[in-house]
C-alpha cells in the first residue's frame, strides 16, 4: 500500500480595503515614542481619523474539495490552515502600531509644512494661506496602502488516502457542508509500495484554477 495527500487551496484569500480608524490613546502612544525617536516633533492636542488598511475577508461559497477514488465517494478534505482568520487576527493585532504609523506621516507633513514657512520667512496674509491650504490639500489626498497578495486561498486543507499499489482515478470537486456543489476534475495517480503521492488542487471558486498536479518523491 501507499499513501496519497491531497493538499487543497480552497476560497479567496484576503485582501485590503480602505478605512477611516479614529487615534486611540494607545496609538497615539506609539505615535509619541515614533515621533520622538525620529525627530523633534510632538502630537497636536486633537488627530482628525486616519486613513489605515483593514484586512477583510471574503465570503467563499467553496469551503471545501471533496474526494472520490475510482468513482468511489472518499470525503472532504480538512483545514490545517485558515489564512483569512490568521490575516483577520494579524491585522486586529497590530491595528495600534497601523494607527501610530499613519498619525506619524499626518505630523511629519504637517511639521514640513510650518518648516517652509519658517525658512521661507512667510509672513504674508495670502501667502500664509497658500501654503495652509497646499497642506490641507495634501493631508486630503493621503491614502492607505492596500496592497497585498491576491491570489492567497481562504483555507489550506489537507485529506490522507491509504491505497493499494496501482494507477487510482482521483476525483476532486468544490464542496459546501460536506457536499458537492460543482462538477469534479480527475487525475490519474500511480500508488508506490511504502510511498507518498503528493496532489495540489485550487479551488477559489466553483471552478478550479489551473490543473490538478500529482508527484511522487
Amino acid at each position: 500500500h501507499g499513501v496519497v495527500y491531497v493538499f487543497a487551496l480552497v476560497g479567496r484569500g484576503p485582501y485590503k480595503e480602505e478605512t477611516a480608524a479614529e487615534a486611540t490613546s494607545n496609538a497615539l502612544l506609539v505615535a509619541d515614542r515614533i515621533l520622538s525617536a525620529v525627530g523633534d516633533h510632538t502630537l497636536p492636542p486633537t488627530i482628525a481619523p486616519v486613513k489605515i488598511p483593514r484586512v477583510v475577508a471574503p465570503v467563499n461559497e467553496v469551503d471545501g474539495v471533496y474526494v472520490a477514488v475510482d468513482e468511489r465517494p472518499f470525503g472532504v478534505t480538512q483545514t490545517v490552515t485558515n489564512v483569512n482568520d490568521l490575516a483577520v487576527d494579524q491585522c486586529q493585532a497590530t491595528m495600534n502600531h497601523t494607527i501610530a504609523r499613519a498619525v506619524v506621516r499626518r505630523v511629519v507633513k504637517k511639521a514640513t509644512v510650518y518648516t517652509a514657512k519658517d525658512q521661507m520667512k512667510v509672513d504674508n496674509g495670502l501667502l500664509n494661506f497658500a501654503f495652509d491650504a497646499a497642506g490641507v490639500v495634501w493631508e486630503a489626498t493621503e491614502s492607505a496602502d492596500t496592497r497585498c497578495w491576491g491570489l492567497l486561498p481562504a483555507q489550506i486543507q489537507v485529506t490522507r488516502i491509504e491505497l493499494p499499489v496501482g494507477t487510482h482515478q482521483l476525483s476532486l470537486g468544490p464542496a459546501r457542508g460536506g457536499q458537492p456543489i460543482g462538477p469534479a476534475n480527475s487525475a490519474a495517480v500511480q500508488v508506490e509500495n511504502g510511498r507518498n503521492t503528493y496532489v495540489l488542487v485550487s479551488y477559489p471558486t466553483r471552478e478550479m484554477v489551473g490543473e490538478i498536479l500529482t508527484a511522487t518523491p
